[in-house]
């Protein structure tokens, strides 16, 4: 039956109730909550999801499209293959695929587009984050003595719940420390790491001054040897556990970056 034939909730001075209709259920229920906000349950979604099943020759194998908000993909790749090349792609609302940076769960430090690693014997894990309405696979460009199999798990990146909210505006903060500044590449081609400073994620951003491109990475990072390549004002989060693990390189010297650790 529409709400609007629904019988609204009152209180004990037949005032009406703060109140929302539940669908489901086909009635107003009231509003709980404390501090002027009401109660949010937020479920995280997982789902089984697979690339590549037993794959033995080439192929682009099955798409992962991010549906319900953005996802953090968390797959693994195993096989009795004696070698193989898995180049990890994205694709937007062209449809056509680019190389897409993955980390790897089991090394923090080894992040890139494409692995060569990965069997029964020495599986590896990677973790990618596929923005809302994007499509990402693993496309097994080579393959030989053997097969492939890449399946995983996808789990919304939504929070799982709140725990208070203002209603006045105001935001909550989650208690973590926050570091922000700024590092330049004296000479280009003279590799520079990151000061040291624990962290979750961190958002690297080239300065938008630069003319040139940043190369972000490892310690082995060049400018053909990166994880990133960010042309002025572009971004990318780099999921470490301290910034000292991000060196950065540029094609023009005296050009960087401001990065921004939690």
């Amino acid at each position: 039956m529409p709400a609007v034939n629904k019988a609204l909730k009152k209180a004990a001075n037949n005032q009406l109730a703060p109140q929302h209709f539940n669908s489901k259920t086909d009635e107003y229920e009231y509003s709980q909550g404390e501090n002027g906000a009401s109660f949010v349950t937020i479920k995280n979604s997982v789902s089984d999801v697979t690339l590549q099943n037993a794959i033995t020759t080439v192929g682009n194998g099955n798409d992962f499209v991010a549906v319900d908000g953005n996802c953090t993909l968390t797959f693994e790749v195993v096989g009795t293959s004696a070698s193989r090349t898995i180049v990890f792609e994205l694709a937007g609302p062209s449809g056509v695929y680019m190389p897409h940076t993955a980390f790897n769960i089991l090394e923090p430090t080894k992040f890139g587009t494409q692995t060569i690693g990965g069997s029964n014997t020495a599986p590896e894990i990677w973790k990618v984050e596929v923005p809302a309405g994007f499509s990402f696979r693993a496309r097994v460009s080579a393959i030989a003595g053997g097969n492939v199999t890449i399946k995983g798990k996808a789990q919304s990146s939504q929070p799982s719940g709140i725990t208070s909210l203002s209603s006045g505006g105001g935001t909550s903060s989650s208690g973590s420390n926050v570091k922000g500044a700024v590092q330049n590449v004296v000479t280009a081609g003279s590799k520079v790491q990151l000061p040291a400073f624990p962290s979750r994620i961190v958002t690297v951003i080239a300065k938008d001054t630069n003319v040139g491109y940043i190369y972000a990475g490892g310690s082995d990072v060049s400018s053909t040897v990166y994880g990133v390549k960010l042309k002025p004002g572009a971004s990318y989060d780099f999921e470490v556990t301290n910034t000292n693990l991000i060196w950065i390189d540029a094609s023009l010297s005296g050009e960087g970056v401001s990065y921004v650790a939690v």
